[in-house]
């Protein structure tokens, strides 16, 4: 392992914490299966831009054919002088300069760039589920990252401290070897530990003594350091547009061949066939039991799918499975939208259930033609009172791999998950929340010795997988490794949405600001239909007829203690028929709220408004064509529509709530305006919805006592964010130059 450290100088500034760029490179000598060599490059970036600051995260992965030699280790310690006396040899940055001299080396193969979630994944310490599963063939970028954990390293460096983080690296790596993957145990979780530690000491050491090397005086530290490194590119903070660090909700949920994460966030596999007990009250009747089979395309005798959930709320039992449903014994089908309980109320559109329970709780389930996938939102008085696969949500996740009798067990290691683990959760037949057909009971969906081996997923078929994943959006972990196993062993391209769906629906974003729209991707958004970027504004629509878009944050954002949220708009260049008091342009822009996701969303062109028939929705509508009275409740310039769960309307009469509202300004004048939304809570789990025009103190729209998650079907763990617009026979442009949300806190 080589520390390289560079900067580069402008002269056109003397300052050098605004003025000089900053790169730190790791270089990581490594091997493959088969003992040939492989060398990672690994390099952060800082440079300012238009007084800003940018951070750069970027990899680059050479192969050999041959051994690691002594040729290879003389040409990085070469390169490594060179860069120290400040020789790149014309090259653009340390990587390439590296790359260049590793590349006319005898035995030279080829070099590929390393993924953004493979880097990141690495750099914080999440190589396990990468290395889970055996290879028949080693030469992928996940096998390499393995590999390194048992290879013999150095560091070059004239500090001792760097040596022992190093060496700190090395021991955590192979404890993680040693008893995370197939020996010892007991020290699995520990040496997890050490290696996240070890990482993080080493990058604090870089980011300390590259500011070192460079100017005593410069305050560039650690700290600077990981906020250069948190904000890479990859992540949607950059230039003038910010965002905080996506976390996850504190939900269980499973998905997939199951992939499992309880709620203190430990992420294992569990490929157990039968009924088990998935969380249960200490203190009360609530509990979860979930079914696992084995079910084409996965009949291979490896790994199984989730059929099946049987839910004791306190007041109901329900059984989920998924082409129907029985609750407390009466079984039907998914026919209905919503259907209430003692306690509590079912909705079901498409393909998702959702069940919402007193105290912000929740269950939400994919439905698919032979299995589920499903997350569960409980609230903090059951912190600590709970057990069973998705742990005892105390807040730690190194303690949630137990046993029915408290045993502490590696969730990595197949021989203690596979029988012990599995059938200490196995529930018994006096225990079982499932309804059965005649003749079965528990018994009949148990199988004792499964699964018969752990999967083995060839190169071909591994890279082939990661090229569907990635190409589903796919991206963090541990859901892009879990996809790349789904995808291999299924040979199913469609189980890629459940990992997208998965990723997305577990992550939230507390807040957000774009102050200049450069980048969908960047900046975390899915866009539709017309939507387009020019010149740092988004551009919802031209001034075309039938343009339909929308744009929805690809991440949730809690909304359960209110929310800030505001946006600037211009609509300009209106054209096309008059409406019905003759005024021309069309249609307007509307402010989503929904739980419907943010893929594959239905949008409409005309008087759509680019959200009609969108289930699970709830829109603020600034709509700036008059319809006939028939369709327009008022005539004031902003109104809010929903159904519910239902598919959602532009019919202002048809909606489920009626705020009050006052009549706007123009605000299709060609000026730019603001719009604010606020929204407070006031206790018993109501809140009170604000929308404010340009300067005004007072609302233009107040929706008092409702709740917008409610309302919508949603699970309690956020919503999806969006903005949508559309012309027909009349048209204009519909322009957003800043959008910004903030959750309170």
């Amino acid at each position: 392992m080589i520390l390289s450290e560079c900067k580069k100088a402008s002269n056109l500034d003397p300052d050098p914490v605004t003025a000089e760029a900053y790169t730190s490179t790791l270089v990581i000598q490594a091997h493959n299966g088969l003992n040939q060599a492989c060398i990672l490059l690994i390099g952060l970036s800082t440079k300012i831009v238009d007084e800003k600051k940018q951070a750069d995260l970027t990899g680059r992965i050479i192969y050999f054919s041959l051994n690691y030699n002594d040729n290879i280790e003389s040409a990085l310690n070469s390169a490594t002088y060179d860069l120290d006396h400040g020789n790149l040899d014309g090259a653009e940055s340390t990587i390439s300069f590296f790359e260049k001299k590793l590349s006319k080396l005898q035995g030279y193969k080829e070099s590929a760039d390393l993924p953004q979630n493979s880097i990141r994944s690495f750099l914080n310490g999440e190589t396990v589920q990468l290395a889970n599963q055996p290879n028949q063939k080693h030469n992928s970028v996940e096998d390499i990252f393995f590999s390194i954990f048992s290879t013999p390293a150095y560091a070059q460096s004239p500090s001792d401290e760097v040596r022992k983080i190093t060496i700190d690296i090395i021991r955590a790596g192979i404890g993680m070897a040693v008893g995370c993957f197939g020996g010892p145990s007991a020290g699995c979780s520990k040496s997890i530990q050490n290696m996240g530690k070890a990482v993080g000491n080493l990058w604090d050491f870089i980011g300390e003594n590259i500011a070192k090397a460079l100017n005593p005086q410069n305050p560039y530290s650690a700290e600077n350091f990981q906020n250069d490194l948190a904000n890479s590119s990859g992540n949607t903070s950059s230039g003038d547009n910010t965002q905080t660090n996506n976390s996850e909700t504190k939900t269980g949920s499973g998905w997939g061949d199951p992939h499992i994460s309880t709620f203190d966030g430990l992420f294992y596999d569990f490929q157990g066939f039968g009924e088990f007990t998935l969380t249960k009250s200490t203190t009360g009747k609530f509990e979860i039991q979930v079914r696992q089979q084995e079910v084409e395309p996965y009949s291979n005798g490896m790994v199984t799918l989730t059929t099946a959930l049987a839910i004791n709320t306190g007041s109901d039992i329900i059984c989920i499975l998924p082409k129907s449903i029985v609750i407390n014994g009466i079984a039907s089908s998914y026919s209905f939208s919503e259907k209430p309980l003692s306690n509590g109320v079912i909705a079901k559109v498409d393909n998702i259930l959702s069940i919402r329970l007193p105290g912000q709780e929740a269950l939400r389930v994919n439905l698919f033609d032979d299995s589920i996938d499903y997350k569960i939102v409980l609230n903090d008085s059951r912190k600590g009172k709970l057990k069973g696969l998705l742990g005892n949500f105390d807040g730690v996740a190194s303690n949630d791999a137990v046993t029915n009798t408290g045993k502490s067990i590696n969730p990595f290691a197949h021989s203690e998950m596979y029988p012990e683990f599995a059938d200490s959760w196995r529930i018994l037949q006096n225990e079982s929340l499932f309804f059965y057909e005649a003749g079965k009971n528990t018994s009949s969906y148990t199988v004792l010795n499964y699964p018969r081996e752990k999967p083995a997923i060839a190169y071909d078929r591994r890279q082939w997988a990661a090229g569907v994943c990635t190409a589903n959006g796919v991206s963090g972990e541990p859901y892009f490794s879990a996809c790349v196993m789904d995808v291999a062993l299924s040979g199913d391209i469609n189980v890629a949405k459940r990992a997208a769906t998965a990723e997305e629906s577990k992550s939230v974003i507390t807040g957000f600001e774009i102050n200049n729209f450069n980048d969908f991707a960047a900046l975390d958004l899915v866009a539709y239909g017309d939507a387009k970027i020019k010149d740092g504004n988004l551009y919802l629509t031209e001034p075309l007829g039938w343009q339909a878009s929308g744009i929805y944050k690809k991440y949730k954002m809690p909304i359960n203690k209110g929310f800030e949220l505001h946006f600037e708009f211009t609509i300009n260049q209106l054209g096309g028929i008059n409406d019905h008091i003759g005024k021309t342009g069309a249609d307007g822009i509307a402010l989503l709220f929904q739980d419907y996701g943010s893929r594959n969303i239905p949008f409409r062109t005309g008087g759509g408004m680019g959200y009609l028939d969108l289930p699970r929705s709830l829109a603020i509508e600034f709509d700036t064509f008059d319809n006939t009275p028939s369709l327009s409740e008022v005539t004031d310039g902003v109104w809010l529509n929903t159904k519910g769960v239902l598919p959602n309307s532009v019919n202002d009469a048809s909606t489920l709530l009626k705020p009050i509202t006052r009549v706007m300004p123009d605000y299709s004048d060609g000026k730019r305006h603001i719009v604010k939304v606020n929204y407070k809570a006031k206790g018993l789990e109501k809140y009170i919805l604000e929308v404010f025009f340009d300067e005004d103190p007072k609302p233009y729209l107040t929706a008092d006592n409702i709740n917008i998650e409610e309302i919508i079907g949603g699970d309690n763990s956020g919503i999806y964010l969006g903005l949508t617009s559309a012309t027909g026979l009349a048209y204009e442009n519909h322009i957003i130059h800043k959008w910004s949300f903030k959750a309170i806190d």
